[in-house]
């Protein structure tokens, strides 16, 4: 209800709910048969932020040449994008005079 309602994120959702289970079944001896019910939502999966160096070569290996001089230069530099792309045409014009 909360994660969708008042879009709390689920941890806030879960602590809350153990809150007032905790407040009613241990302080005040209370059993609400509703709360039972109130489902806890499910922690999201999280996208590795990181790849192996295996994965990020089997990355490098669908690109073009070009793109893929970017992409090495942009993985191995740990430069900004724009950055990158700078650099990249840069040498690019060096290369066709």
């Amino acid at each position: 209800m909360l994660t969708n309602e008042r879009r709390v994120s689920t941890s806030t959702h879960n602590q809350t709910l153990s809150a007032l289970l905790f407040l009613y079944r241990e302080v005040l001896g209370i059993n609400l048969a509703w709360l039972d019910g109130v489902s806890r939502q499910a922690q999201k999966r999280a996208i590795p932020s990181m790849l192996t160096k295996e994965e990020v070569g089997a990355l490098f290996q669908f690109l073009d040449s070009d793109m893929r001089f970017l992409a090495k230069l942009l993985y191995g530099t740990d430069m900004l994008l724009m950055k990158g792309c700078g650099c990249a045409s840069r040498m690019w014009t060096l290369t066709a005079m």
